[in-house]
């Protein structure tokens, strides 16, 4: 690193001579560049012209600065919590059919968006083909319970039946 005495680093006028400058190290790491750092108006508040010359110069300092501005938003309410729906208690197709005329009403009334009313039904449909599934491996699990108890696991229906093999 050299140093440059302060006497050679300006001239006859006050000013920095070519090639030296006021900040010889330059701005430490980790300090944010000041004219892309966003004003705290909590800090520094800004009076509304000032603000408004600001944000017509760097208009991509607008989200930060709403986000300031503007309360934090609320948690999302579940729409089915919404509309008193608890899909827990989805357990037949019957309750599926009963379940998405309710939700098709909410939307035309305005009570959800359409985007909700689908998110519903996936949820819905998600819940019946899990007990879809589970039906169908409780039917191969009572199967497999039958045939295990009757003889041997791996007998044929033919055998078991008593027809003569092929």
């Amino acid at each position: 690193m050299v140093l440059i005495p302060l006497c050679l680093a300006r001239d006859a006028r006050g000013r920095f001579a070519k090639g030296s400058s006021g900040n010889p190290r330059g701005r430490p790491r980790g300090i944010r560049n000041p004219r892309r750092r966003v004003p705290d108006l909590v800090a520094w508040p800004l009076s509304r012209q000032a603000l408004s010359k600001l944000l017509d110069r760097k208009p991509h300092l607008l989200r930060p600065l709403a986000l300031q501005l503007l309360a934090p938003a609320l948690t999302p309410v579940d729409p089915a919590e919404r509309l008193g729906i608890d899909l827990s208690t989805l357990h037949t197709a019957e309750d599926l059919r009963q379940l998405l005329p309710k939700v098709l009403a909410a939307i035309a009334h305005g009570e959800i968006t359409p985007a909700e009313g689908a998110r519903l039904a996936r949820r819905a449909r998600t819940r019946w083909r899990a007990i879809r599934r589970l039906v169908r491996f409780e039917r191969r699990l009572t199967r497999h319970r039958h045939w295990s108890s009757v003889g041997r696991v791996g007998a044929t229906i033919r055998e078991l039946r008593g027809i003569p093999p092929i």
